[in-house]
């Protein structure tokens, strides 16, 4: 559950103090044989709370909200007298247990969700590409590639140009038959950064937001990689795939769910 701001606690405290107000002037109402209007204020009032609590998602004011009616409802059923006032505690008295009952079902599944809803690797390391592929300098294809090996990274790659020289979000695209020569891939640069730190890639698996060009099919192949797991189906190229049939290399469609940071009220 995420922390209280200071205008949820602020609310907190005025529906406390409010639903304090309403017992006490429903007893002297009660022990003074006020008239049903004062009553029909109050039992207004309070409906308004639970409403209210309803719009906060089930959270710490929901309860708060639930237990100030119950206080309430709990109020006439010991002070008032049958007749409308019993009917009204009664009504009181099980919205708010109702309303603490969803409170705990909904947290109860909201735990078990999260537990049940934990990242698996393919979505772990594609959505790692994705957020890398954010980093990417060059508009015609936002690329992200990971290099794994046994569930653990060992390099990543974007789109880019070469270091210490201008990149196309910079100085434009230099256009060559139809591709821009500017940019190092996001895989090859995923597998120069292996190179340059002296680290293996035999046997490692890539995860990238697109099928890779026959030029990195072609790398990748070279340096070991056994699968290849893409998002994006751009321009899959014939020969492309049929080198990776004949090496024997895997490579597997994979989309990513959606991924939220926190959790809502």
């Amino acid at each position: 559950m995420k922390p209280l701001t200071i205008k949820d606690k602020l609310q907190v405290i005025l529906v406390m103090i409010l639903s304090a107000m309403l017992s006490f002037t429903v007893v002297i109402d009660l022990m003074q044989g006020s008239s049903k209007n004062y009553f029909i204020l109050e039992f207004i009032l309070v409906l308004f709370l639970s409403a209210l609590s309803q719009s906060r998602q089930f959270g710490i004011n929901g309860i708060v909200h639930y237990v100030a009616l119950g206080l309430v409802g709990l109020t006439f059923f010991i002070e008032a007298p049958a007749g409308i006032y019993k009917i009204a505690s009664y009504f009181c008295m099980a919205i708010a247990v109702l309303g603490l009952i969803i409170i705990y079902l909904k947290n109860r599944v909201v735990k078990e969700k999260s537990m049940t809803d934990r990242l698996s690797w393919e979505d772990y390391f594609m959505a790692n590409a994705e957020l890398i592929s954010k980093r990417s300098t060059c508009d015609r294809a936002f690329v992200g590639a990971v290099l794994v090996k046994d569930n653990r990274i060992i390099a990543t790659g974007y789109n880019g140009g070469v270091s210490e020289t201008d990149n196309c979000s910079e100085a434009g695209h230099k256009m060559e038959d139809g591709h821009c020569i500017r940019t190092v891939h996001a895989e090859m640069n995923a597998l120069i950064q292996c190179a340059k730190e002296g680290i293996s890639t035999k046997g490692t698996e890539i995860y990238v937001t697109h099928f890779p060009c026959i030029n990195c099919t072609k790398a990748l192949l070279q340096a070991g990689i056994k699968k290849i797991t893409y998002k994006t189906a751009y321009r899959m190229h014939p020969f492309a795939i049929e080198l990776m049939e004949q090496k024997g290399v895997e490579y597997v469609q994979h989309d990513i769910p959606e991924v939220r940071l926190g959790m809502a009220d």
